[in-house]
């Protein structure tokens, strides 16, 4: 981001390094198929992925009834991902959007605690709406016409993305977290890492009922199997397994 990327030699140096903390497991757990296919091209050879166990909980609201861009995530600081995903977005894609639509005063709603982001918090009701923490999260997202993940660095897997699909709001995504997700774009997701592009699926996702009830279907179709107590409890069933084995050898 700020001009300055690592050579492929200082990546690659700093993977082997974190993978050697594995040295002598028996199994590797991933949270994405994304990592674990990282993993096992540096040579480790059992890796199992454990993500997040999510049950589908759709908010019920219809698209017409609908009129709102959301954000979901902590911001604990204006030198974290989420701080800059959300000035990327304000700055570079919200004024599209908003002159693609006519809402000029459109502003993204923030969902979750903002503390020490003077950056953030000089945005509030001009760019942006802090909402704060909010325990009941389907109510509010009842008004939620789509959910933006504009992260432009990050690991893992996005939780958020997975909880915001099991409430049944179609997203917009940058291309890391399509990668981290596995999903396909289009389909389930729509992404990209060009503001533009951003924008643009931002537009189309908040005019387009046909679109935002494919992705919608798609998504939650998505959690089911993916994030299913059934394939928690395979993936847990294999660690205790793992170990109950090795332990009898010993």
């Amino acid at each position: 981001l700020e001009g300055k990327p690592l050579s492929s030699a200082a990546q690659q140096k700093l993977i082997k390094e974190e993978l050697a903390l594995t040295r002598g497991s028996d199994l590797v757990l991933s949270v994405s198929a994304a990592e674990m296919k990282i993993m096992q091209a540096n040579g480790l050879q059992d890796v199992a992925v454990l993500g997040h166990q999510v049950h589908p909980d759709p908010t019920s609201a219809g698209f017409d009834k609908r009129n709102s861009i959301f954000f979901l995530g902590a911001v604990h600081g204006d030198d974290t991902p989420n701080a800059d995903s959300i000035r990327w977005f304000v700055s570079e894609i919200l004024p599209q959007v908003r002159e693609s639509l006519n809402l000029p005063h459109l502003r993204l709603q923030v969902v979750g605690l903002v503390s020490n982001a003077p950056s953030l918090q000089a945005l509030d009701g001009v760019s942006v709406d802090l909402l704060g923490r909010v325990d009941d999260l389907k109510s509010l997202f009842d008004i939620a016409r789509l959910v933006v993940v504009p992260t432009r660095y990050a690991a893992g897997i996005p939780h958020k993305a997975h909880h915001v699909a099991s409430l049944g709001v179609p997203m917009v995504v940058t291309d890391l977290i399509l990668e981290q997700l596995g999903w396909t774009g289009g389909e389930d997701i729509l992404s990209s890492s060009e503001p533009e592009k951003f924008a643009q699926h931002c537009a189309d996702l908040y005019s387009d009922v046909s679109l935002w009830k494919k992705l919608r279907v798609n998504a939650l179709k998505r959690i089911e199997s993916e994030c299913s107590p059934e394939a928690f409890s395979q993936t847990i069933r294999r660690v205790v397994d793992v170990t109950c084995n090795n332990t009898s050898k010993e």
